[in-house]
């Protein structure tokens, strides 16, 4: 087991993609200590419950960086064991999700509706429905008969109907008044039946969500209560650390020991999704309203570090409140990061932070709603990657079903038979291991509801399944699978032993990560060999595609004049002198927001028809037909552009 920094330094370096799923994230902890073991973890990135394990991958790795010691990974080992010790009849893994006093029975209804059987589901919408028909009936038949010691006339009959039709309206009145009152709660706490953090209520050994994840940052990152583990200890920020009185700072990460952590949450307001850290410095939050959901001492070093003076809103209804600055770029506590990346729709509050509108005249922030990151990237593969990469990216991708192995079997049967004439595993382990990732994906869920989730899920996750096929990903993605029955996912009630068989599973899947990619003595794997070999054809291929485009458009003289007068003529977007980056709402269409000066621009535009002449030079010149010869990976993917989030 490594114990110190200069048998870590030995270890080659990886990054880790891992997949939402609720509470399937119990699957994650065993799996990071055992791949930290052979790799060292240069870059986490995750989403929704994949957030937590991501967050504390970082803060394992970056103890391990600034101490040696391999006490943080030691710690995620511990993990699974203390979520499935019972406390007052749940495990510490269900009692993390705890509703507040005014949604308590619709959460236990939502707990119900997740994990009951499809008998008492039946029962729940059939069954009793029809009793409480028959309890009306047979109500309305009592009262009669009590009422009455004679058959009554027509109007007794239609003065006994009148009140007891009133008193049913008042029983419908007392319930509609109930379901109201849960759903203006449900709204008061910002769309969750729970928070994961209440500052009043504090159960010896039960605690919340949010304070949990705090905790365990905390004790995994070896920092104090009182100084939230930041990306500005994970990437090294020296110079922050300094300033802010860090009680790290003197032996702080180099740059080049930085650990990368890269987090997803959606913001409902502007329809889009957002990586964290945010690249951008525009947004503020509000102290009262984040004491409901973080600990005191998250909040009071979120308001002391704050990088501007606070901003009072005043509300149409209600009372002026201040908005803090969100700390500065790369400075967000990691507790803060994976809780807005883990508001999960209906079941945790989504979370507000404030933002300019540039079109107000006043121009004060407004209320932005983040939620859950898995809505639009449940497992964010692309993360950390490159066209050709220097070492491996591993994901962990949960899939719930059961594994058909048939279809596999037929697969290596038709690949043996008529392509290779003999056994895959005579020719390479290699072609055998890439067999399985030619399968298409299924999902067979029957009725109304399989059709219903199908829908949700096919539209939140069908870029993240399409680019799992693709060759240079599939390879270096482990497939997990749960059972939907009564594994992970919306199930809050495992048992202990089910909980221990997840976390067996991640260990599983790591283990045969390591047997493809790693090799006893330190040489390249064969499965790595291939894996860059992929990449490589892949983006030579993609390259002279796109750069015969090129050749064929600047090779066009008259092309190449509009484009001269195009850049004499065009309004916006001329060159400048090299500026810092401005956070100013005109960076928003250009990367300075500064004018020009015409010599800058002139000395330019010279300088851009060099280059161009260069490159039409070289493409004239250059010999890629090799790389669009046939047996190349398939699918091919396609290189386009795309807005950084």
């Amino acid at each position: 087991m490594p114990t110190d920094s200069d048998s870590d330094s030995d270890l080659p370096p990886c990054d880790l993609v891992l997949k939402g799923g609720i509470t399937s994230g119990v699957v994650y902890p065993r799996a990071i200590s055992r791949l930290a073991r052979s790799y060292q973890i240069r870059g986490v990135g995750g989403t929704s419950a994949g957030a937590i394990g991501a967050g504390l991958a970082a803060a394992a790795e970056y103890r391990r960086r600034r101490t040696g010691s391999f006490d943080g990974f030691e710690g995620l080992d511990r993990i699974v064991a203390d979520l499935a010790t019972r406390v007052r009849g749940q495990t510490r893994l269900e009692g993390l999700f705890q509703a507040q006093a005014g949604t308590r029975v619709p959460f236990a209804f939502l707990k119900f509706l997740l994990s009951a059987s499809p008998t008492k589901k039946i029962a729940a919408f059939s069954v009793l429905p029809l009793a409480f028909l028959w309890f009306t009936v047979w109500t309305g038949v009592t009262l009669v008969t009590l009422t009455f010691d004679s058959p009554p006339s027509l109007i007794q009959t239609l003065e006994f109907a009148a009140a007891y039709a009133i008193g049913l309206v008042l029983l419908a009145g007392l319930i509609k008044k109930f379901v109201s009152k849960q759903v203006r709660e449900f709204c008061r706490q910002n769309y969750g039946l729970c928070r994961g953090f209440d500052r009043w209520k504090h159960t010896p050994g039960k605690p919340q969500l949010t304070q949990w994840i705090h905790d365990e940052l905390q004790r995994t990152a070896g920092l104090p209560e009182e100084e939230p583990l930041t990306f500005a200890h994970l990437e090294g920020d020296s110079e922050f650390l300094l300033a802010k009185k860090s009680s790290v700072s003197g032996k702080n990460l180099s740059r080049r020991d930085r650990v990368r952590l890269r987090l997803v949450t959606t913001c409902l307001t502007h329809s889009r999704p957002y990586t964290l850290p945010f690249q951008e410095d525009k947004f503020y939050f509000d102290p009262a309203e984040f004491r409901e959901l973080f600990p005191e001492s998250v909040v009071d070093w979120m308001i002391r570090n704050g990088q501007a003076e606070s901003i009072e809103i005043t509300p149409k209804e209600g009372k002026p409140f201040k908005v803090y600055p969100l700390p500065e770029h790369g400075h967000l506590p990691v507790v803060v990061a994976v809780r807005m990346s883990l508001s999960m729709p209906i079941i945790l509050s989504s979370i507000n932070l404030y933002c300019q509108d540039k079109v107000r005249p006043d121009n004060l922030p407004e209320k932005t709603i983040f939620t859950d990151g898995g809505i639009v990237s449940n497992f964010p593969i692309h993360f950390f990657d490159e066209f050709v990469p220097r070492y491996p990216t591993f994901g962990l991708n949960l899939i719930f079903a059961q594994r058909d192995m048939s279809q596999l079997h037929h697969l290596l049967l038709e690949l043996q038979t008529q392509v290779f004439g003999k056994p895959l595993c005579e020719m390479s382990p290699v072609l055998s291991d890439m067999a399985k990732c030619l399968l298409e994906h299924w999902d067979r869920r029957p009725g109304l509801g399989g059709f219903l989730e199908g829908i949700y899920d096919t539209a939140r996750g069908w870029k993240d399944t399409t680019q799992l096929g693709l060759p240079g990903y599939r390879d270096r993605i482990q497939d997990i699978y749960l059972d939907p029955r009564s594994e992970g996912g919306i199930h809050f009630d495992m048992t202990p032993d089910e909980i221990e068989a997840l976390a067996k599973k991640g260990e599983e899947a790591v283990d045969l990560l390591l047997s493809k990619f790693s090799s006893a003595d330190g040489t390249p794997s064969a499965s790595w060999k291939n894996h860059v070999w992929t990449r490589y054809r892949i983006t030579m291929f993609l390259l002279s595609q796109k750069l015969r485009l090129l050749q064929e458009v600047f090779n066009d003289q008259e092309f190449q004049e509009l484009i001269r007068s195009a850049g004499r003529d065009a309004p916006g977007f001329h060159f400048g002198v090299d500026t810092s980056h401005h956070t100013d709402w005109k960076g928003d269409w250009c990367d300075s927001g500064l004018p020009p000066s015409p010599a800058s621009h002139q000395d330019g535009l010279e300088q851009a028809d060099r280059a161009t002449r260069q490159l039409v030079d070289f493409l004239n010149s250059w010999d890629s037909s090799v790389f669009l010869r046939s047996n190349l990976p398939n699918p091919l993917p396609t290189m386009r552009l795309a807005k950084e989030v």
